[in-house]
């Protein structure tokens, strides 16, 4: 039996609103508390012991339970009453590592995150556009995970539009209230990211949100749904506003192309991130002159014109 049983973790995770966990092989488990990583458990873990957990955890992913484990992965499942829990794992040295990670059970308010007047005032115009791309490009999926689920569900309290999310794995549960929410989850109800998209544009979605670009298939997808006018929110992991336009150009097989669709499409970008115990958005909210800039691959110019945002996020 493992020193460390799966309903253990996820009551204490849920009691003591711990909200990011690591199981890894050789090392007691361990979780981050205000920016620090700290011991979970007295006991070292063997393989064995994380796999037991690991398994126990997907039988909880009632849509997972006995299928395959791979190399890696990642799925959700929920707790009435506490939220959802994230895990993800991969192989390192011939067994698994996993990360879990707890988010309410709805998403918090953006009024909440940020109260920066100009920061806000932006974004909501932009959310209320009919087209064009908000990008999300901070350093922690946590912190993205929180921005941009707060950013969808407003959408969806103030908008009647039809939102369509694509999430790698679900997060928070959207209820329907101006909008219609409909989730779906890569693994589960599609194979890809790129099919997420396709189905999007096949069921005339007016937003599109996007919890991760994995790959240059989902990323040229993306671009081409550019087109159909629809309002697009994007999470990508990156350190900052121009890491994230940066890494995003990387993933294209014609940067070029890249650079002049989304420099048509994209509203703004906004990183939200948690350094030395302060939570800030650097953002920028692009004009026309930025969108030159972008199309010439000058993104030096857009250090010019970040801002910097004052923040309330938590780890």
């Amino acid at each position: 039996m493992p020193k460390l049983l799966a309903g253990d973790i996820l009551d204490r995770m849920a009691t003591e609103r711990i909200r990011e966990l690591w199981l890894v092989p050789g090392s007691v488990a361990v979780y981050r508390k205000e920016g620090q990583i700290e011991p979970f458990s007295q006991d070292r873990l063997f393989p064995d012991d994380i796999r037991q957990i690991l398994m126990n955890f997907r039988s909880r992913a009632a849509l997972h339970a006995g299928t395959g484990m791979g190399e890696s992965g990642s799925f959700s499942f929920g707790v009435r009453g506490v939220g959802r829990f994230r895990v993800s794992y991969v192989m390192q040295r011939g067994s698994y590592a996993v990360f879990v990670f707890l988010t309410g059970e709805k998403p918090p308010q953006l009024d909440m995150l940020v109260k920066d007047m100009e920061m806000m005032a932006s974004l909501r115009q932009m959310m209320a556009s009919r087209e064009g791309l908000i990008l999300v490009t901070g350093p922690f999926n946590v912190v993205n995970f929180d921005f941009t689920g707060a950013i969808v569900d407003e959408i969806i309290d103030n908008r009647h539009s039809v939102v369509y999310t694509v999430e790698s794995p679900l997060m928070y549960t959207l209820r329907h209230r101006k909008s219609v929410a409909i989730q779906c989850e890569v693994g589960t109800d599609v194979p890809t990211v790129r099919k997420g998209i396709e189905n999007a544009i096949s069921i005339a979605a007016d937003v599109l949100y996007l919890s991760n670009i994995p790959n240059s298939e989902a990323l040229e997808t993306l671009l081409k749904s550019i087109e159909g006018g629809r309002l697009i929110i994007a999470s990508l992991n990156a350190a900052g506003v121009v890491p994230g336009l940066v890494g995003m150009e990387a993933l294209t097989r014609n940067p070029r192309y890249y650079r002049q669709k989304i420099s048509y499409a994209i509203l703004g970008v906004f990183s939200p991130k948690i350094s030395d115990e302060k939570s800030i958005v650097e953002w920028v909210k692009i004009s026309d002159e930025l969108r030159n800039a972008i199309i010439e691959g000058n993104y030096e110019e857009l250090n010019k014109h970040i801002k910097v945002a004052e923040a309330d996020f938590t780890l």
